[in-house]
């Protein structure tokens, strides 16, 4: 199948889903605003047939104007326009995977107030790709979607996973990887400022080890002020290696807010694919869908994480589970669904 995958800066989720399509021959051509996240260790040229980096909407317009040869457009939002510029364009099969959606985060009323972007990009698009199946929920409160859909798990690819006795140095603690701010008032993003947090653990006698999302360096400086262990951001071939350092993992949000309710993060399953069991904690989605499942444990207060962090029998009995079970959280073991969606949306 040839398939445009458009994004605007080429997200982890984006790569790990369009490396899974490249190595099942599907080719794919990018179109991104900026460079995409590729591992170092992937070559670019066995995921993409050819690259090609616009600057704004007219710019990508005219890039996908007239590309008829491609049977599927597969949109990475944020920003949802993309999919109207595709439309436009005139191609017929446009798919948006939306990983990110004012809805889920803010709910309807305040997304709305925000600007309607979302969901004029869903009401143009022919297929709906979700992280998690509580976007369809949400979407639905307002309209029943009368389109394909899917729920694609943000699952890491085989090739990533590593057994951790890989990795010689260990450095104990419990890890964070990911999006984070230092405190600001009124900052929008609330549920990534997780100062509180640390310090708590710390204050338990815990290290509490940060690897930053890419761009978000410059917050570091208050964390180690606050005695946090802060790594370098890495590049996706070098972060799972990394994380099997540890003891832990931490997902969850510092307040309850209904990002971390509806959602699923990446980094869940990068700590699987590290071999390490999580601490989850006010996340609602994660508990309902994962709880259960042996790769961590759901913590309902930051004070439990102490004692369940000293038991080494917990976490090894969680580790082997993990190990055992690893394969039905890899990125291709869900290949079958999305080439079944994908002739979904050329069907109808």
């Amino acid at each position: 199948m040839n398939i445009g995958i458009v994004t605007y800066a080429g997200c982890v989720r984006c790569i790990k889903e369009c490396r899974m399509l490249a190595k099942a021959g599907h080719k794919l051509w990018l179109f991104s605003h900026f460079p995409p996240n590729i591992p170092k260790k992937v070559n670019p040229d066995d995921v993409f047939f050819q690259q090609s980096f616009y600057q704004d909407q007219q710019m990508l317009y005219d890039k996908l104007l007239g590309l008829d040869f491609l049977d599927i457009i597969h949109v990475h939002n944020e920003p949802s326009w993309m999919v109207n510029v595709a439309k436009a364009a005139g191609h017929k099969k446009v798919v948006l995977d939306a990983h990110d959606l004012n809805i889920v985060r803010y709910g309807w009323d305040k997304a709305l107030e925000m600007g309607a972007e979302d969901v004029k990009a869903i009401g143009e698009s022919d297929g709906l790709i979700v992280p998690c199946c509580r976007y369809i929920e949400i979407i639905e409160e307002k309209a029943p979607l009368r389109i394909p859909t899917l729920t694609l798990f943000s699952y890491v690819n085989e090739d990533d996973f590593i057994n951790p006795e890989e990795q010689k140095q260990h450095l104990g603690g419990i890890v964070y990887q990911g999006s984070i701010y230092e405190p600001a008032p009124d900052h929008p993003l609330p549920y990534r400022i997780y100062d509180n947090v640390a310090k708590d653990i710390i204050d338990m006698g815990i290290d509490f080890h940060i690897y930053p999302g890419r761009g978000y360096e410059n917050h570091m400086y208050y964390y180690e002020s606050i005695g946090c262990k802060v790594h370098k951001s890495l590049d996706p071939s070098d972060l799972i290696l990394n994380l099997a350092k540890h003891n832990w993992g931490f997902v969850g949000s510092p307040i309850d807010h209904l990002q971390w309710n509806n959602t699923l993060s990446n980094k869940l399953f990068d700590y699987i694919a590290a071999g390490i069991p999580s601490f989850i904690y006010k996340a609602k989605a994660t508990c309902d869908m994962y709880g259960g499942r042996g790769i961590g444990i759901v913590i309902e207060n930051l004070a439990d994480i102490k004692n369940w962090h000293y038991d080494k029998e917990t976490q090894n009995d969680l580790s082997a589970i993990i190990k055992r079970d690893k394969k039905q959280y890899s990125m291709e073991s869900q290949l079958w669904e999305l080439e079944q969606f994908y002739q979904k949306v050329l069907d109808k």
